[in-house]
């Protein structure tokens, strides 16, 4: 436990983490009784967080992670200031800059995040998040069970909603507004709905005849494999079907759910991947590092999205930032070149 020393000594930090490793916790060491030892010693808040590796899934981490804050951090520190429509932010996996746009999308309606759980936050605001009105879960499913714990001791009703498509957008804010039961807040919801999906409408015509009904294979071997069909359908493009390869079952039933009815359908890449490229005539491979193989052998473009995750396509914005990155993938002419025929095999 010296390093705790160091880092108090060159750090000060407010608080330190532990994160146990699958060693620390097979051979039974007492990180509990450490962390309070050294947080009476040093005089730092020590928050130890049990979740070794081979405890389960990653989202069995995140909800120990988060059921930990709630024992440690939250409702130690009161905020300077409260109002009626304060409410706090919960995700697992959103970017930074993903996270400033949902707090300028909530805000925009006349609300105030007042903290946010998964990224762009410091300490503080978590230690005081036990004063919002609101908990917002965004893509935040293991976060479910924090909720419902700050619900049972702090009263604070949540929410699931999704910010990925224009409809889904627009059907968050409202959901969000009608919580509150707040006349000025709905009114003022609808303006801004009615103000951002026109201009979005507007927007998008500039991609009309580039994108218009282009065939779409998406495999992400699980990693939201659900959240880019809406958008694609919002773009007026055909999604074929998904891969269900290393899915998770709340990722299967979104899928399932988007895809019901609409002529889609989930596949096993290892086995159909290639023919459903060929058969369907697909015009675009949406995919990660490890499957563009299936795209260069067919020869068609591909957008590597693990690449293209550098943008943001969340709220209003991100459907037109998703059109831009999807039309210059089809455009961009070094698919044409390197496809082409070596000259020499002519």
């Amino acid at each position: 436990m010296f390093q705790l020393d160091r880092i108090v000594t060159l750090c000060q930090p407010k608080v330190i983490f532990i994160y146990i490793t699958c060693v620390t916790s097979l051979i039974g060491e007492d990180v509990n009784a450490i962390a309070q030892q050294k947080q009476h010693a040093l005089g730092v808040r020590i928050v130890p967080i049990l979740a070794a590796g081979f405890l389960g899934v990653e989202n069995f981490g995140a909800r120990i992670a988060s059921m930990t804050l709630c024992e440690h951090l939250i409702g130690r520190k009161e905020p300077k200031e409260i109002t009626p429509y304060d409410v706090n932010l919960l995700s697992c996996d959103a970017s930074l800059q993903e996270m400033k746009t949902y707090c300028a999308l909530i805000e925009s309606i006349g609300l105030r995040v007042l903290t946010t759980f998964g990224s762009g936050d410091s300490v503080e605001p978590i230690m005081y998040a036990h004063k919002a009105k609101l908990n917002i879960l965004i893509s935040a499913k293991p976060l479910a069970t924090m909720a419902r714990k700050m619900e049972k001791i702090w009263g604070i009703p949540w929410i699931q909603v999704s910010f990925f498509g224009k409809y889904a957008t627009s059907d968050a804010l409202r959901t969000i507004a009608e919580v509150f039961n707040d006349g000025k807040l709905s009114r003022n919801t609808q303006k801004v709905i009615a103000f951002e999906e026109k201009k979005l409408a507007e927007q998008l015509e500039l991609f009309k005849d580039s994108l218009y009904a282009k065939k779409v294979l998406i495999n992400l071997q699980g990693t939201l494999s659900w959240a880019y069909i809406p958008l694609l359908r919002e773009l007026d493009m055909h999604v074929v079907a998904t891969s269900i390869e290393n899915i998770t079952e709340d990722d299967k039933e979104q899928a399932i759910r988007l895809l019901l009815g609409k002529g889609m359908f989930m596949y096993e890449p290892e086995n159909e991947q290639m023919d459903i490229i060929e058969e369907e005539k697909i015009d675009l491979l949406i995919t990660n590092s490890d499957n563009v193989y299936a795209a260069v052998q067919t020869k068609i473009p591909f957008l590597n999205i693990e690449k293209a995750k550098e943008k943001n396509y969340v709220g209003y914005r991100g459907i037109l930032e998703f059109a831009y990155i999807l039309e210059n993938t089809l455009k961009n002419p070094l698919f044409k070149i390197v496809y082409r025929e070596a000259p020499w095999l002519g």
